[in-house]
């Protein structure tokens, strides 16, 4: 099963006072562990930037989801390289222990992937693409999901964690896989 949860600013890049911020990010969290009490996730993805404010906010979430007992993939969309920079000391040390004990990482470029492989990853880096192909929107059917995926043995409940806009592709994606609820599949990590 495909589970999505809308967690932080639903006005970004605008935010709120830092009153109702604090709330909608604590509001969030609540959200996310009742999701993860009453659903069977088994593995949560998130989609976050190698920033600051998104390596807090992210590490809350991966950390809870490790204490959950759930697999856990960070997809890295963006670097702020000013910060990558300056990452150090207990900063540095916190990162890589909460991000360093997820099961894998998604970024869109092999240099970030070379970065993370010489900060001492050692699980499994994917270089992926952010583009859509319109191609896909009509190649792929509920009928050939579903054939393909027929045999799965076990279901696998994943929780998709990212900020789900219009103009994004999630929309798009989300689209082609609101059937998937009812088919297995199984994913290896």
């Amino acid at each position: 099963m495909f589970t999505t949860l809308i967690r932080g600013s639903r006005n970004w890049p605008t935010h709120k006072n830092f009153v109702q911020e604090l709330w909608r990010g604590i509001s969030d969290i609540i959200k996310f562990l009742e999701v993860l009490k009453i659903k069977n996730i088994q593995l949560v993805q998130t989609t976050t930037s190698l920033s600051s404010r998104a390596l807090l906010r992210d590490g809350i979430y991966i950390l809870l989801s490790q204490i959950f007992k759930k697999k856990v993939i960070v997809f890295f969309r963006g670097w702020d390289y000013n910060f990558v920079k300056k990452i150090s000391g207990l900063r540095f040390s916190v990162f890589k222990y909460i991000y360093f004990k997820t099961d894998a990482l998604i970024d869109l470029s092999n240099e970030n992937k070379q970065h993370l492989l010489n900060w001492g990853y050692d699980k499994s880096i994917y270089v992926e693409s952010t583009v859509f192909d319109d191609s896909i929107e009509n190649a792929v059917t509920i009928e050939s999901i579903t054939q393909k995926f027929s045999s799965a043995s076990e279901k696998t409940n994943i929780l998709f964690l990212a900020r789900v806009e219009k103009e994004k592709v999630y929309m798009r994606l989300l689209k082609l896989t609101q059937t998937l609820i009812i088919i297995k599949l199984i994913i290896v990590l």
